[in-house]
């Protein structure tokens, strides 16, 4: 066990916060009083990665990506198949009246990002009007819900 800003680590995972955590200005507990198991922000060179590809959608993405839509769904089933795209989905009001604003991919490396970019009907037929790639550092995680 080691203590690094307040924080104890065991083999580099972060096992206890401080009663007063500097960057939220606030008493915040420790793992115990706050019921949360805090198993991941690995501080080392064997940190978790994961990539977002984000999609900006056309106003009318609904009537322009019926003819590419089982393409695009296919692509990403194949990708989560092949264990490279965890999570994807429109975001936006979808449950209401209004058609997504754009979409979210979750993926493993950046070069399945690229895949999927370089690939994607979507993309190809103007369906996107912007994208990017972001490299995300896992700080936490829950190890029981998503394995990387």
């Amino acid at each position: 066990i080691t203590a690094g800003g307040g924080a104890l680590f065991r083999n580099g995972i972060v096992t206890s916060l401080p009663r007063y955590h500097p960057n939220l200005g606030a008493s915040i507990g420790t793992q115990k009083s706050l019921n949360v198991k805090l198993t991941t922000a690995r501080f080392s060179s064997t940190s978790d990665f994961l990539y977002i590809l984000n999609y900006d959608y056309v106003p009318d993405v609904l009537e322009k990506r019926a003819p590419y839509r089982e393409d695009h769904l296919g692509l990403a089933f194949q990708l989560r198949d092949e264990g490279k795209c965890l999570l994807a989905g429109p975001v936006g009001d979808v449950e209401g009246s209004e058609p997504p604003t754009g979409a979210k991919f979750i993926f493993t490396d950046a070069a399945s990002a690229e895949k999927f970019l370089a690939e994607d009907p979507y993309v190809k037929n103007d369906i996107v009007t912007a994208h990017s790639i972001e490299k995300w550092t896992i700080a936490v995680k829950n190890d029981s819900s998503i394995k990387l």
